[in-house]
This record gives C-alpha cells, sequence and structure tokens, in this order.
C-alpha cells in the first residue's frame, strides 16, 4: 500500500468501548452515582438519549477532579492490535480523529500513558466541581439530531473533518456512534452498534481486533488500485 492510498483515508474512532476494551465512563458511572439505574431506565423508554444520559451522570458525580481522572484512566485497556494499527497507518500518511464523549483530561492520560501518537481529538471539556455539580462541554463541531440529542451528534463532526476525496472509516461499539457510522463509507462495528447496523442496513465489518481491521483496509486499498473503492 503507497501513502498515497492511505493519505484518503480517514479513520475516525470512538474511544470508550472501541478504542478500549470497556465503556470507561459508563463504567465509573455506574461505580459512582447510585441513580445510573434510574437514568439507564430512562433512556430505555426514549426520555433520554444515551449522550444525554451520560452527560446527568457526570454531573452527578462526587469525586474531586483528579480521582475522576485517574479513575476512567485505571479503567482504560486498549483492544489489541490498537497502538500498532494507528501508528502504522499514520506513518503511511492516513489521517485519524477520535470522536468522543469522553473527557479529555481522561483521554489524554491514557493517550500518554500508551505513548500513542497525536490526532485530532472531538472530545469533551470537563468543568465544575463536586458542589457544584460537573458539566461536560461537547466539542462544537458535534451537532444536533432527534436521536443524540442537541449538540451530541457526531454524524456533522465526521462531516467537518472530511475532506474532498476522503474515504471515511468509522469505528464505533455504542447507539451514540450510529449517526457517525451512517456519514461513514466504511464501518467497523461491535455489540450495540453491530446490532443497530443490521436493523438499519447498514453495510459493516464485525470489529474483533485492529489488526485484523487493518489488513482488511491494507487489501480494500490495494484493490482500489484497479477498481473504484468500495464499502461492500
Amino acid at each position: 500500500m503507497e501513502s498515497a492510498d492511505a493519505a484518503s483515508v480517514l479513520l475516525v474512532m470512538d474511544f470508550d468501548g472501541t478504542i478500549t476494551t470497556e465503556d470507561c465512563l459508563r463504567s465509573l458511572l455506574a461505580r459512582h452515582v447510585p441513580a445510573m439505574p434510574e437514568l439507564e431506565q430512562a433512556v430505555s423508554e426514549h426520555r433520554l438519549s444515551e449522550a444525554q444520559m451520560l452527560v446527568r451522570g457526570v454531573s452527578l458525580v462526587d469525586l474531586p477532579k483528579e480521582q475522576l481522572t485517574n479513575d476512567f484512566a485505571v479503567l482504560a485497556t486498549l483492544r489489541p492490535g490498537f497502538h500498532e494499527f494507528l501508528t502504522r497507518h499514520l506513518s503511511r500518511g492516513g489521517r485519524a480523529a477520535v470522536l468522543s464523549l469522553g473527557f479529555a483530561g481522561g483521554i489524554q492520560v491514557v493517550w500518554r500513558r500508551e505513548h500513542l501518537p497525536p490526532v485530532p481529538m472531538l472530545v469533551s471539556s470537563l468543568s465544575g466541581d463536586p458542589g457544584s455539580g460537573y458539566h461536560l462541554q461537547v466539542d462544537q463541531r458535534f451537532g444536533n439530531c432527534p436521536v443524540c440529542g442537541q449538540g451530541m451528534c457526531k454524524g456533522p463532526a465526521v462531516e467537518a473533518l472530511r475532506q474532498p476525496g476522503d474515504i471515511v472509516v468509522a469505528f464505533g461499539d455504542g447507539a451514540r456512534d450510529l449517526c457517525m457510522a451512517q456519514a461513514a463509507d466504511v464501518v467497523f462495528a461491535r455489540a450495540r452498534l453491530a446490532e443497530l447496523c443490521e436493523l438499519e442496513g447498514i453495510p459493516f465489518r464485525p470489529l474483533t481486533d485492529y489488526l485484523a481491521a487493518m489488513g482488511y483496509l491494507e487489501e480494500r486499498l490495494a484493490t482500489s488500485r484497479e477498481e473504484p473503492y468500495s464499502s461492500q
């Protein structure tokens, strides 16, 4: 695969449960927010979106910010092959970005700890304190939609990153990644996102590990020299 081929590929990647082996933010809230069962119920009854539930849950955390950040980072274990996958893609001229409701402080701790190469991060900023309540300020490139909620949709963020001629490859695991998947050309999905892609008729590749994803993309890029690139 030549670098000119990789340069046309933009990876858009969820963090919690996609780059990592578990949904760190959701696990953190389950441990420290007694009201999480009620918030989960509100999601199941469609009174809150998944994204709105996380924002509400963070506002109820009663931990010092340093502990909140450290606990988040402790929960974050990278999926197999991710470091090699990202490093190889960027070294060949490709581009990548993280799109997540996770807060920048926690994600950046993990990024430094794992010695990952820098990429743009469209993530949340965490303000406030345990006394007044925390607030997640979602990246302004996220947009509005009736499913995700006001200012919490990843679909517009994908379009903000897309350049002419890009092949956008999305990686996700949850309901809050569906709009990102709909905006992409190729989708790698697991868990709830895989179920939703099947329901919505969105073609996807199962996300097992990143070395398998790397092999598939390199094969597709090689064949695209003779044929138009396709997600099928």
